[in-house]
């Protein structure tokens, strides 16, 4: 993306920061793509030692595209979800990273209208 982009952006791919490292990574997660379903992946974390075939394939092809895109934060790392998460992946979060470091937003077009 950025050399798309004539190198004007402090954007790119998850896999176009592989083996890069910033100060700062706003990692953005959507439901968007058919291979690396992060959320998926999350909310199966607990049970993946019982994944198998094309379900643990996928399972590690998301999270080690998610470590790859995490890992790239010297010191601080946002994570911001396009999706609503599942309970399971939230508990895999909270157990990796504390429920006081976890925010829910919910927006109505442009406007937060809550949060927890």
């Amino acid at each position: 993306m950025n050399e798309h982009l004539g190198g004007g952006t402090p954007f790119a791919t998850q896999h176009g920061v592989k083996g890069l490292e910033f100060t700062r990574v706003l990692a953005v997660v959507s439901k968007g793509h058919n291979l690396f379903q992060i959320p998926e992946m999350l909310a199966n974390f607990s049970r993946r030692d019982e994944l198998v075939d094309k379900e643990l394939e996928a399972f590690i092809g998301a999270r080690n595209l998610f470590y790859v895109a995490c890992s790239r934060a010297r010191e601080h790392l946002a994570i911001h979800f396009t999706t609503k998460l599942e309970p399971a992946s939230l508990d895999t979060l909270r157990e990796w990273v504390g429920e006081s470091r976890i925010t829910s937003l919910r927006f109505d077009g442009d406007t937060v209208v809550g949060g927890e």
